[in-house]
Parts: structure tokens; C-alpha cells; sequence
């Protein structure tokens, strides 16, 4: 379900505070519009509504660290897939941020041993926060996902050449994963449109 993170140089910036503005065909943009103002923001429930020049993001909030969002990448002209990926804010007290800049950190998800990859990190109020890649996965892997179900749990772990608890104070969080499948049924067709008008 989900292929190795891979290094993306793209995500050196905090995409959730990143604003952008683009031009597109008024079809276009009007339908994206539409597509992304049906879905109101809600308390532990996905929504769509994060749209920029060639990519768009759907997210949830974190069930342990609230603002530590999941969220889903869709990049215009690679709609069939998405990168996911969330924060991992930190009060831990570390000298160097760039220590942890492009290292793998190893994981769980849901249980299942994966692994993680760090691409950026920056001083965030009395701490840090990082962007945690966690991969690349395939929309229709989520497409169907039911309305009513369980969470998705990523816990950092130690390992023997990195010690996640060296850095992070909270080693895990949790998100919902209902309005899920609505969101990349959504979101699929909003990067479509996106490439349609950019072409």
C-alpha cells in the first residue's frame, strides 16, 4: 500500500502555510471551487481544502497533537497517486535541526513497520516541527474507504543508528479516517481538473 518515501525536494516549505495564487480557465477554477466549498471543515473528518498552482491537499486533524494534520498531496499531471504525510511538532531541546533533515526514521503504522522520512523541520513556537513523509500511495487504495472507520496510528520508534525519542517528545499520533474516501474521490477529480487546466 504504500511504496518507500522518497526523497522530495518540493516539500522544503510548511505546505500548510504556504498561500499561492494561479491563473486557470474560470471553468476550471469555478469547478475546483465547487468541489472544495461542498466540504466544510469538521472536527476529525477529511476535507479538501487546501488548493494551490499544481497541487492541492486533503487533511484531517491529529487526535493527539491537534494541529499536526494528516494530510494527502495530489500533484497536478500524478492524480493517481498522492503523497502522504503529516507534522511532528516537538519541544525536545536539540542543537541542530539539520540533524535530522533527510535521515529515515523508522516507524509504525497501524502496527505494520514502515519507514519515515524527514524532509524539513524549522523552529515552530517553543520548539521545532518536522514534515514526515511517510510515502506515496495509490488514490484508489483510499477511494473506497469506508465512512465509519477505525484510526490510522503512526508511532516513531527507535532504532539503532536514530533514536526518535532523542527528538520528539511525543512519539505518536492518531488521526480519523472518516470523509476519507469522499476527500480522494474529491481530490482525484480536482487534480484532474487541475491538469486540464494547466495544459
Amino acid at each position: 500500500m504504500f511504496s518507500k518515501p522518497v526523497k522530495n525536494t518540493t516539500l522544503t516549505a510548511f505546505i500548510c502555510l504556504i498561500a499561492a495564487s494561479f491563473s486557470q480557465p474560470s471553468w476550471a477554477s469555478e469547478t475546483i471551487k465547487a468541489l472544495l466549498t461542498e466540504q466544510e471543515y469538521q472536527e476529525d473528518r477529511w476535507t479538501l481544502g487546501e488548493i494551490y498552482e499544481d497541487y492541492l491537499v486533503a487533511s484531517v486533524n491529529g487526535q493527539i497533537t491537534h494541529g499536526d494534520r494528516l494530510r494527502l498531496r495530489f500533484a497536478s499531471g500524478e492524480c493517481d497517486t498522492a503523497r502522504l504525510f503529516t507534522t511532528f511538532y516537538t519541544m525536545k531541546d536539540f542543537p541542530n535541526v539539520n540533524d535530522l533533515i533527510g535521515k529515515e526514521i523508522s516507524a509504525t503504522l497501524n502496527g505494520a513497520p514502515v519507514s519515515v522520512y524527514i524532509s524539513y523541520g524549522d523552529s515552530f513556537l517553543s520548539g521545532h516541527s518536522f514534515v514526515v513523509n511517510v510515502g506515496l500511495v495509490g488514490t484508489e487504495n483510499f477511494a473506497d474507504a469506508p465512512s465509519r472507520e477505525q484510526q490510522l496510528h503512526l508511532r516513531l520508534e527507535d532504532n539503532d543508528s536514530l533514536k526518535a525519542s532523542d527528538y520528539f517528545d511525543i512519539l505518536e499520533n492518531k488521526w480519523s479516517l472518516v470523509g476519507l474516501g469522499k476527500s480522494v474521490v474529491r481530490g482525484r477529480r480536482a487534480c484532474q481538473l487541475l491538469g486540464g487546466a494547466s495544459s
